[in-house]
C-alpha cells in the first residue's frame, strides 16, 4: 500500500507583516495623554461625550486602570465615580477572561512523519484526543521543515489543511464510519455466519456420503449447534447493548465534573464543505448549517444562525450563557436584528442518534427527527451550541447570505487546576491565617514536632462550592451525613469521615501540599476529614476542615512553613467571534407576529 506523501514547508512560520487583533500603534507617552483627554470628558455635560469617553477608556483596556482607579479615590463626582467604577470591572473582566482564553502555543519537531505520529504529539504536549481513521492517519506522511511555535488551534488547522483533512461537527460530517454499536454487532454476525457456513458444509457432506438415515445423529447435533450459535449472538448483542447503555450512564454521570469532560476533536479527509470558523485563543466557534429537519421549529421569516464552540483541553466549557451579536450585515447591506431575547438561556440544537433536541426561543424541548445518509451526525462531548435567530426589518427581500456578523458568547468555563490559595511563614506551634478578601480562606495551625520531620496540621478552607472546586474532588458529589437546624433558621450541613491515617487519595486532602522553606515536599497522611455548610437566608458559608500528619519525604528537611491549596475554578469568560459570508436560510415554520 502507497503511502501519501505531502511536503509541509515553513509550516508554522507567522508572517512578520501580520498585525495582532487590538495592538495600541500609540507609544506609552501618547496613549496617557490620550487617557488624560478621555478621564476629563467622563464628566462632560454633553451625553454624547461621556459616552464617547467611556468608549475610548473601554477601547484602550488595562493600560487606562490606574487612571480610572484614581477617578474612583479622588473624583467629587459620583457620577464620574461610577462610570469609573463601571469601566473598572468591564475591562478587569475582560482581561481576566484573556488570561483564561490565552492559547496554549505547539511547537513541532521538524522531520517527516505520520499524520498519526504528529496527532500523537500533540496529545502528548496537550492531552487532546483525536478521533481519525487510523489507517489513512499512518498513511499520510508529513515533512515538517521548521519547528515553529503557533498557537493550538492555528497549528492544528494548518497541519490538517496540508494532510488534507479537516476537523467535523455535528450534522456535517460526510464520513459514513458506522457507530462503534453497529460495527462490534456486525463483526460478531460475520463470524457467527463463517461458523454456521462451516457446519452446514459439513452435514451437506455427512448427507452426501452416508446412506439413508446414516449419521442422523450426528446431523441433528450439528443443527443444534448451529441453533445455539444464532441464540448466543442474539444474547451477545444484547449484553454488549446492556453494557454500552451502562456505560452511556456512568458517562452522563460523570458529566458533572469538568475533570471527566475529555477534549475529543474528530477529524476527516476533507469533504469540500467549508464551515466557516472563529479562533480566539484557546477557543474555536464555528458556525455549522442549521440541522435540516428542525427547520420546523423557526418561522419562516427567521433566519436562524447556528454557532458551536470548541475549547482546547486545558479549558472545559461547561455551559453557554448566552449569546450576543452586535453586528450582523446581510448581502444587501442591511442591519438584522436579533428577533428572540435569549438572556441567560439561549436557544440550542443537541445532536442525538437519530435527531435533534431542539429547545425553541420560547423554551419549548422538540425532538426533531433526523436521518441523514451518511449516518448518525457526529457527536463530541467537549462541544457547546447555541442559535440565534435573525430578522429581517421591514419587508424588503430575505437574505442568502451574511456579508458579516460579530458577537460574543459568554460562557462559564473551569479553568485548569492552580493554586486556589496559600500560607506562607508557618512556625510549628502557631496559626496561620490568609487575608479576608482571599477568594479561598485557609487557616491553619501547625503542632510542634512530633518527632523529626513529622508534624500535625489542621486546616480549614472556606471556599465557595459554585466557584471553586478542590483538587481530587467532583462538584455535587458530596454525601452529607447530618442535616441541624441551628438557632436563627439556619441550616448546618456537617460531615466527618475518619481515615485512621490512610494516605492522600481520592476521598482525602489531595487539594493539600506542604514544604519547607527550601522547597523539600511533605508527604500528608489524612487523619480526619469534614464539610461543613451553613445556610441562612440566601447566604451560605462553606468550609472544610482537613486533619492531616505531615511527614518529610527528605531527612534534610525543616520544619514546613508553606502550605498551598489547589483546585479549579469555575468563571464566566466573553469569547467574541467574527464572521464573513455566512450563508443563511430561513426557516419552514408559521411566520411570527411583529
Amino acid at each position: 500500500m502507497s503511502l501519501r506523501l505531502i511536503p509541509l514547508l515553513a509550516l508554522l512560520v507567522l508572517s512578520g507583516s501580520e498585525k495582532v487583533a487590538g495592538a495600541d500603534p500609540q507609544s506609552p507617552t501618547e496613549r496617557d495623554a490620550i487617557i488624560a483627554r478621555q478621564i476629563a470628558r467622563l464628566g462632560s455635560s454633553e451625553f454624547r461625550e461621556r459616552i464617547a469617553a467611556a468608549n475610548e477608556l473601554d477601547r484602550i483596556g488595562p493600560p487606562a486602570l490606574p487612571a480610572l482607579r484614581q477617578v474612583v479615590n479622588e473624583s467629587d463626582d459620583p457620577e464620574v465615580r461610577q462610570r469609573a467604577e463601571d469601566l473598572i470591572a468591564r475591562i478587569s473582566q475582560r482581561a481576566e477572561s484573556e488570561e483564561t482564553l490565552a492559547a496554549t502555543p505547539i511547537t513541532l519537531k521538524a522531520g517527516s512523519r505520520s499524520l498519526a505520529e504528529i496527532l500523537d504529539d500533540i496529545r502528548q504536549k496537550t492531552k487532546a484526543e483525536f478521533q481519525v481513521d487510523p489507517r489513512l492517519a499512518k498513511e499520510t506522511q508529513l515533512t515538517i521543515s521548521t519547528g515553529e511555535t503557533q498557537p493550538f488551534w492555528l497549528a492544528l488547522e494548518k497541519i490538517l489543511d496540508l494532510a488534507g483533512f479537516e476537523i467535523t461537527v455535528p450534522g456535517t460530517s460526510s464520513a459514513t464510519t458506522p457507530d462503534a454499536s453497529e460495527s462490534i454487532a456486525a463483526d460478531l454476525k460475520r463470524l457467527t455466519d463463517e461458523r454456521i457456513a462451516v457446519i452446514e458444509r459439513l452435514q451437506k457432506e455427512m448427507k452426501k456420503r452416508g446412506q439413508p438415515g446414516q449419521n442422523a445423529k450426528e446431523i441433528e447435533e450439528l443443527d443444534a449447534i448451529i441453533q445455539n450459535l444464532r441464540n448466543n449472538l442474539q444474547k451477545n448483542i444484547q449484553q454488549m447493548a446492556a453494557l454500552q447503555a451502562r456505560q452511556a450512564h456512568h458517562q452522563r454521570q460523570q458529566a458533572a465534573s469538568p475533570q471527566a469532560l475529555p477534549v475529543i476533536i474528530a477529524l476527516q479527509p476533507r469533504s469540500g464543505q467549508k464551515i466557516p470558523h472563529s479562533i480566539h485563543g484557546a477557543a474555536r466557534i464555528s458556525a455549522i448549517p442549521f440541522p435540516e429537519a428542525a427547520r420546523a421549529t423557526v418561522p419562516a421569516d427567521q433566519f436562524p444562525v447556528l454557532l458551536q464552540l470548541q475549547s482546547e483541553p486545558k479549558l472545559h466549557c461547561l455551559s453557554i450563557e448566552s449569546i450576543s451579536i452586535r453586528s450582523a450585515i446581510d448581502d444587501q447591506n442591511r442591519e438584522l436584528t436579533v428577533s428572540s431575547r435569549l438572556g441567560s438561556v439561549p436557544v440550542q440544537v443537541q445532536p442525538v442518534k437519530g435527531g435533534n433536541v431542539v429547545i425553541d426561543a420560547n423554551g419549548g424541548v422538540n425532538l426533531v427527527p433526523n436521518a441523514p445518509a451518511s449516518g448518525s451526525p457526529a457527536f463530541q462531548p467537549n462541544s457547546l451550541q447555541a442559535v440565534a435567530m435573525l430578522t429581517v426589518p421591514g419587508d424588503g427581500p430575505a437574505p442568502r447570505e451574511l456579508k458579516s456578523m460579530t458577537g460574543h458568547l459568554r460562557v462559564q468555563v473551569c479553568t485548569p487546576e492552580k493554586v486556589l490559595a496559600k500560607l506562607d511563614e508557618l512556625k510549628p506551634g502557631e496559626a496561620k491565617r490568609s487575608t479576608a478578601d482571599s477568594p479561598v480562606f485557609l487557616d491553619a495551625r501547625l503542632s510542634d514536632a512530633l518527632k523529626p520531620g513529622q508534624y500535625d496540621l489542621r486546616v480549614i478552607a472556606k471556599f465557595d462550592p459554585n466557584r471553586h472546586t478542590p483538587t481530587g474532588e467532583t462538584p455535587g458529589r458530596t454525601d452529607w451525613a447530618n442535616m441541624i437546624q441551628a438557632p436563627g433558621g439556619a441550616i448546618v450541613i456537617q460531615n466527618r469521615v475518619i481515615i485512621n491515617g490512610g494516605s492522600v487519595g481520592t476521598n482525602s486532602a489531595e487539594a493539600l501540599s506542604v514544604q519547607d522553606a527550601e522547597g523539600h515536599e511533605y508527604q500528608l497522611n489524612l487523619v480526619s476529614a469534614s464539610t461543613q455548610i451553613t445556610q441562612n437566608g440566601t447566604s451560605r458559608e462553606f468550609s472544610r476542615e482537613y486533619i492531616v500528619r505531615a511527614i518529610a519525604k527528605d531527612p534534610k528537611a525543616g520544619p514546613p512553613t508553606q502550605i498551598q491549596f489547589r483546585g479549579r475554578e469555575r468563571k464566566q469568560v466573553e469569547i467574541p467571534f467574527q464572521f464573513s459570508h455566512l450563508p443563511l436560510i430561513p426557516g419552514t415554520g408559521p411566520r411570527s407576529a411583529r
